[in-house]
C-alpha cells in the first residue's frame, strides 16, 4: 500500500509537458553562462547578465505552461524568441568548444520550444487538405 497521495490530475498533453522541458533545459543553458564567466572565459559582463536574466525568465515561462496558466505559451514563445539571437551570438562568439556546444544547443531547444508551441497553438497546422 502506497503512502503517496494519488494525483488529482494528469490531463497534461504531452506537448506542454515536451516544451516545458525544452524550455527548462534551454533556461538552465542560459545560467550556465555563469560558469563559464566565473572559470575565466572571456565573456563580457552584459553578456552574462542578460542571459542570466533571460534564463530565469526562461524558468519562470516553464513553471508556468508547466501549470497551464493563462498566458504562459504566449510567454514561453516570446522568452525563446528571445533567447534565440542570444544563443546564435554565443554559438558564433564562444573561444570554446563548449561555449559554442551551450550556444548551439540553446539555439536549437528554442526553435524547438517554438515549434512544439506552434503546434499546439495552431492545431490546423498539422493537417493536410485536399
Amino acid at each position: 500500500m502506497s503512502t503517496f497521495p494519488a494525483p488529482t490530475s494528469l490531463a497534461r498533453p504531452v506537448s506542454i509537458t515536451v516544451a516545458t522541458a525544452l524550455l527548462a533545459l534551454d533556461g538552465l543553458c542560459n545560467l550556465a553562462s555563469i560558469g563559464g564567466y566565473l572559470s575565466g572565459a572571456p565573456i563580457p559582463v552584459a553578456v552574462v547578465a542578460i542571459q542570466v536574466v533571460l534564463g530565469v525568465a526562461a524558468m519562470v515561462a516553464a513553471v508556468r505552461l508547466w501549470g497551464q496558466r493563462r498566458g504562459a505559451a504566449a510567454l514561453a514563445t516570446v522568452v525563446a524568441a528571445l533567447i534565440l539571437p542570444v544563443s546564435g551570438m554565443q554559438m558564433l562568439g564562444a573561444t570554446s568548444a563548449t561555449g559554442k556546444g551551450v550556444g548551439a544547443l540553446g539555439l536549437i531547444l528554442s526553435i524547438a520550444v517554438i515549434a512544439v508551441i506552434a503546434l499546439v497553438a495552431l492545431p490546423g497546422a498539422r493537417r493536410t487538405h485536399g
